[in-house]
């Protein structure tokens, strides 16, 4: 059976906002709730594996719904700031992946949700239904699973027809008939005043729908919940209108259309600009993508010149030409922990030669003289070299400008989404060449 995964987008991007911290691009566009997006996407390719998929998001807060009844979803505050930019920006990253975005003008996102899973769901198509909004659980049907986000953005529930009565106590066909009574605040839906889910849920399980617990009025016991029921059957009705998620939208969209795919070559300097490189190689490995990742699905780059041991000079080359007025890169290999840590091997590279030494007099004069030292080692050197007498490694020239750069600190600037930073990493981000693997711990 084929699977078409359909997803709220709306829903996911909010709820991927709010569960990541702040993140931003080296440009300073935000992009946690995108990037929470794509993480959510990539475990949803790995758990369904849909051979379809289409995004559904809203277009404006002007719907039917609000010519129906004006205060319809007014309660609700504005995007915050951060966020805001991230609806097109997700829409842009997805459409590069080759995947289907939807909107359309007078409808919600819910709406194409229904129209899609109504059109497409069949004996020989499963429908997914990604979602945070329980409003959709009455697109449950046969053919239609609903995938409800629990927690964070990891956590999911899958409602079918089998499962929704016992874990809600009614099903996909009693959602709207619920709503019409007890209401929902989230979307200002005003059901009957003090008619809550408990009440409503005895009502609609002893009378069926709202039609029926009308034309049984007089059975009903409890003198205010009757007259609230009478005084308010235009706004249940109303409710239950609104409540209703629309099945019969006009889409000419054809299954063909929600076939996936996408080129490397165009999703790559996307991610970069967005700092998401960590994330490319997990999407071509779950979700394909032609020319794609050069021939290992692990690497973003292609493979750069590697320097052998044997290309390396030793500890003669330290004189004083080496590094006087020079930027000097330097790797150490540690034995122990502070405050007893020692060096055993330390590589050095003034852009000319390379060093390996065990030398560690020689090491910290070019630590004490060099122009400036590039490493991702700082806070170890210090402890290392600068255990007795740390002032003698100025962190600082004169003119008090940085004279130590630590490329873990700058790359985590360009890309706080990692947990890695090391030169393995930074030579195949920026291209250039590295020690052959296995030579020294550079992980």
């Amino acid at each position: 059976m084929k699977k078409l995964m359909i997803i709220d987008g709306s829903s996911l991007l909010f709820r991927a906002f709010f569960a990541l911290p702040p993140l931003k691009s080296a440009l300073g566009t935000p992009t946690n709730a995108v990037y929470g997006f794509l993480t959510m996407l990539i475990k949803l390719y790995e758990e369904i594996n849909p051979d379809y998929i289409a995004v559904a998001f809203d277009k404006g807060r002007q719907t039917f719904r609000t010519e129906m009844y004006s205060e319809y979803k007014g309660n609700r505050p504005d995007a915050p700031e951060d966020l805001r930019p991230q609806f097109s920006l997700i829409q842009d990253v997805l459409k590069a992946l080759g995947i289907c975005v939807i909107e359309e003008e007078g409808f919600e996102g819910d709406d194409i949700l229904g129209s899609l899973s109504k059109k497409f769901g069949t004996p020989e198509m499963a429908v997914q239904i990604i979602t945070g909004d329980r409003d959709n659980l009455q697109l449950v049907t046969e053919h239609s699973h609903v995938f409800l986000t629990k927690k964070g953005i990891s956590d999911m529930l899958e409602v079918t027809l089998d499962n929704m009565e016992e874990l809600y106590g009614y099903g996909p066909d009693k959602v709207i008939e619920m709503k019409a009574l007890m209401g929902d605040s989230s979307d200002n839906i005003p059901g009957v005043p003090g008619v809550g889910e408990k009440t409503a849920l005895k009502l609609i399980t002893e009378y069926g729908n709202l039609e029926s617990v009308y034309n049984h009025i007089e059975d009903i016991s409890g003198k205010k919940l009757k007259e609230r029921l009478v005084e308010n059957k235009d706004l249940a009705f109303l409710s239950r209108e609104l409540a209703t998620i629309k099945t019969d939208m006009d889409l000419s969209y054809k299954v063909e259309d929600f076939v996936q795919n996408f080129h490397t070559s165009e999703v790559q300097p996307l991610f970069e600009t967005l700092g998401f490189t960590k994330l490319t190689p997990r999407i071509v490995q779950v979700m394909g993508g032609e020319e794609a990742a050069f021939g290992d699905p692990g690497s973003l780059f292609a493979p750069q010149e590697e320097i052998s041991l044997d290309d390396l000079a030793d500890a003669k080359a330290l004189t004083s030409e080496f590094y006087t007025d020079k930027t000097v890169a330097i790797h150490v290999v540690l034995d122990g922990k502070t405050p007893f840590r020692t060096v055993t091997n330390a590589y050095l590279s003034n852009g000319d030669t390379i060093v390996k030494t065990d030398d560690t007099k020689a090491v910290l004069a070019v630590l004490q003289s060099a122009n400036a030292i590039v490493t991702t080692q700082t806070k170890e050197i210090i402890e290392a070299f600068g255990e007795d007498a740390p002032a003698e490694i100025s962190l600082f020239n004169d003119d008090k400008t940085a004279r130590v750069h630590d490329m873990s600190l700058l790359a985590y600037l360009l890309d706080p989404t990692r947990t890695n930073y090391g030169y393995l990493y930074l030579t195949e981000r920026f291209s250039v060449p590295s020690i052959a693997s296995g030579s020294v711990d550079v992980e």
